[in-house]
């Protein structure tokens, strides 16, 4: 028996939206976690996919998506689902999304009052496994970013997701 799970995410407008996806997994085997810098997502989903066939991974994490918030909300990619994203307002480039397999129970923190364009570009999502919850979480900081900038703000969110 296939029991539903609540599960609340936030949506660009940072109100509650509700999920009923399957309860926590269980599994035997590793649980796999793959990032790439990706340099700007558009019209790479196939490539995307191939490089991480046959065995997909449970969650997806991309740095320097260059999309911006509607465009990232309206992404497909094939056996994901958003969980989490960061992106630019002002600037170009840069900004963080986490991609989660559909079948898996997941929370997003919002971390938006944390991040700063190209010192700080952060998202992150708890996955819910049955032996325990693993955070899973995105960084990106430009090679011009300001690193006391980052260090600092890493310190305050790291302890708000604890």
């Amino acid at each position: 028996m296939v029991h539903k799970k609540k599960q609340i995410c936030c949506n660009k407008n940072s109100q509650s939206r509700i999920n009923f996806v399957s309860s926590p997994i269980a599994t035997n085997k590793s649980f796999t976690v793959f990032h790439q810098n990706i340099r700007g997502l558009s019209n790479k989903n196939n490539e995307l996919l191939g490089s991480v066939l046959p065995k997909l991974p449970h969650v997806v994490c991309l740095t320097e998506h260059h999309l911006k918030e509607q465009e990232i909300e309206t992404l497909s990619i094939d056996h994901y689902i958003l969980g989490a994203k960061f992106c630019r307002q002002s600037l170009k480039h840069g900004g963080t999304g986490i991609f989660v397999q559909e079948s898996l129970a997941y929370t997003n923190t919002d971390l938006q009052e944390f991040c700063m364009e190209q010192d700080i570009e952060t998202c992150v999502v708890k996955i819910n496994l049955l032996t325990a919850i693993i955070c899973v979480i995105c960084i990106y900081r430009s090679p011009t970013g300001n690193l006391c900038t980052f260090h600092k703000r890493y310190r305050y969110y790291s302890k708000s997701i604890q």
